[in-house]
């Protein structure tokens, strides 16, 4: 079964870019098996960082 999700996933500060990809397929996983994600804005609010995410999940 195919499920389309929306997530917000906070992005601390000791998370290097390099290291994100995996951190958001982390997340994904446990919802189900990512076919396609996307990230579709980034929020900083002074040192608070959060991804906004749509995805497209199987299971």
């Amino acid at each position: 079964m195919l499920r389309s999700v929306q997530l917000v996933v906070p992005w601390p500060e000791e998370i290097p870019l390099s290291a994100l990809r995996g951190k958001i397929r982390q997340q994904l996983l446990s919802g189900g098996e990512p076919l396609r994600w996307a990230i579709t804005a980034i929020e900083c609010d002074g040192e608070l960082r959060q991804l906004r995410l749509e995805a497209v999940l199987l299971g």
